[in-house]
């Protein structure tokens, strides 16, 4: 039977919201109360002098006071990727106490990552429940276990020994593949063939010489050296029209918080994908400054299932690939992944990414 276990800390902090559309924009400090929960079964040992206890609220108050009040209490938090990093230095530079994050210091952006700091010091028998953050007397952000499970168990158990993060991304980052589907659908079209979701589906994860060639076959049709490469590039030129306005509404469900986390957790982040517009879709949704390499259809030669792209990216995060996991949505994605030695999350459903180590609907 499980028990939750609540203990409650205080600390004074002070953050600044970059292009926040109030007041929190300036300067400001709170008196935060923080409240967490954990949960796990009473030890049952007779010989441990921890007998009947959860876990000692000595050892809960240890864990906290060094993860996060130690940490935070009497700082002041900016946004490292906003121009705030540039006034953080000048006030580390004065002696101030600063802590540069990775995201937003939000309480909504604090509370996930205080979950995840606490977890990771946790015995393996005892989860963090809850975690609540109070600004103020009224107003506070609470992470909750049972909203975050499916994210939460990959942060702390398939991904807690994995140095490197690599996404493919169209239909893992964003929300872009059925443009690129309008555009092959189109060009199908152009030798009187029906492009259908189905077939398309083979297609996502390969570069675009080799898609045409897949719908050039499937048609059985052929194109002279010339007609192929301008039919390739009227292709992009087609995917380009379309993605010409996309932004942040593009990005799939939780993807940036997901990115968020992973750099507060100290993750190296990479692309690996076939696309040659890869940068340009990163910058117009607003995650560009999370990748730390970019490998794309620029770069690699090798269409996936070939290793190439995942190899490249590893070397690129100075990490061997035993070190890295892959994000994938495709079935040649995966392949690839495996063949380069890494572990691979399927993004989409077990029965289309069989091979899969494991498989999330989404973020």
């Amino acid at each position: 039977m499980n028990v939750r276990i609540t203990k409650k800390f205080t600390f004074e902090a002070g953050h600044a919201l970059y292009n926040y559309d109030g007041k929190c924009k300036n300067l400001h400090g709170h008196s935060y109360q923080l409240y967490v929960t954990v949960i796990g079964t009473p030890i049952t040992d007779t010989t441990s002098p921890k007998c009947g206890m959860v876990l000692d609220f000595g050892d809960l108050k240890q864990i906290v006071q060094h993860e996060i009040i130690e940490v935070f209490d009497h700082a002041i938090a900016f946004n490292a990727h906003t121009p705030h990093a540039a006034l953080a230095d000048e006030l580390i530079a004065q002696g101030h106490r600063v802590i540069k994050l990775p995201y937003q210091p939000t309480s909504e952006n604090m509370v996930v990552d205080f979950a995840m700091r606490i977890q990771k010091q946790l015995p393996p028998h005892v989860k963090v429940h809850t975690v609540r953050l109070h600004e103020t007397e009224n107003s506070y952000a609470e992470w909750n276990l049972a909203d975050n499970t499916p994210l939460f168990g990959l942060i702390t158990t398939t991904l807690a020994d994995k140095k490197g993060i690599i996404f493919d991304l169209d239909g893992v980052l964003v929300d872009t593949a059925k443009y690129h589907y309008l555009a092959w659908k189109a060009i199908a079209a152009e030798f009187n063939f029906n492009l259908t979701p189905t077939l398309n589906e083979q297609l996502k994860g390969v570069g675009r010489e080799d898609s045409l060639r897949k719908i050039l076959q499937w048609a059985e049709h052929s194109l002279s050296a010339e007609d192929f490469e301008s039919t390739a590039t009227r292709k992009n030129e087609l995917y380009l029209q379309h993605i010409n306005h996309i932004g942040e509404a593009e990005l799939l469900p939780g993807v940036k918080n997901f990115l968020q986390v992973l750099k507060a957790e100290g993750k190296k982040i990479a692309l690996g994908s076939a696309s040659k517009n890869a940068r340009l879709v990163l910058e117009r949704t607003g995650i560009l400054s999370y990748f730390d390499v970019i490998v794309d259809g620029t770069i690699v030669s090798k269409p996936k299932p070939h290793p190439e792209v995942f190899l490249r990216a590893a070397e690129g995060l100075a990490l061997k690939p035993e070190e890295c996991c892959v994000f994938e949505d495709a079935p040649a994605g995966v392949q690839a992944a495996k063949a380069a030695a890494m572990a691979v999350i399927g993004v989409g459903s077990k029965h289309s990414l069989p091979e899969a180590d494991e498989v999330i609907e989404g973020f």
